[in-house]
């Protein structure tokens, strides 16, 4: 069949996971991986094309977020927060780098037990830490998830001396929603532009008919 296994154990989360912190769940899932190679796409995130070197390369990402530039300065204060925070991963501390990773897209080949450290160093961030995390800077709540999901795992595979492969290796937030990309990824409010919509519903009829007809199928 398509589908052998339908895993429930996401459930956990249902109702319980605090909202600033959704992309855990994420890595939470990472963590199933069973000792085998898996890829895992947002549902945002349109994959038109997946280049050679995601098949050769540990790890796999959309892109990273160097913090210097104009669309991911927010990282600054969310390494404020993290240092004051009463009990930070002393692993990320002594790691520091410049730089989350964009999970909108992740492959990994090998060297799972990163990924397990990853989930847990996550893991114990949030339980631990969680009312200093809410209430330190109301004003970044919403950018706390990425100290979690994507600058940790950033900072693990630095520790690792691990290059990870890219989709594209540019910092402009905004050429991830243009048509012409090896992907789409309608990020943020990107999901609700009527021209984002109708580029991705064009590269779809162009490139993946038969999807397309599916799709239509089912909302008639």
């Amino acid at each position: 069949s398509l589908i052998d296994i339908i895993d429930t154990s996401m459930n956990q989360f249902d109702k319980k996971l605090n909202k600033y912190f959704w992309g855990f769940a994420k890595t939470y899932a990472y963590t199933r991986h069973d000792n085998k190679s898996f890829c895992h796409v947002d549902n945002d995130f349109y994959l038109w094309v997946l280049n050679e070197g995601f098949h050769k390369s540990e790890f796999g990402f959309q892109n990273p977020e160097v913090f210097d530039k104009e669309f991911y300065r927010y990282y600054y204060r969310l390494i404020e927060i993290l240092k004051a925070a009463p009990k930070p991963p002393q692993t990320i501390l002594d790691n520091m780098v410049d730089h989350g990773l964009n999970c909108g897209l992740v492959i990994c080949h090998s060297r799972f037990d990163i990924v397990d450290e990853w989930y847990q160093t996550a893991k114990h961030y949030i339980e631990s830490n969680l009312n200093h995390l809410l209430n330190f800077d109301n004003t970044y709540r919403e950018h706390l998830n990425l100290m979690s999901e994507q600058f940790f795992i950033s900072s693990i595979l630095s520790r690792e001396k691990i290059t990870p492969h890219f989709l594209f290796k540019g910092n402009d937030m905004k050429a991830a929603t243009r048509p012409d990309n090896l992907f789409t990824h309608t990020w943020g409010h990107a999901k609700r532009d009527l021209k984002t919509i109708a580029s991705v519903k064009r590269r779809v009829i162009e490139t993946h008919s038969y999807i397309a007809e599916k799709i239509e199928k089912f909302y008639k």
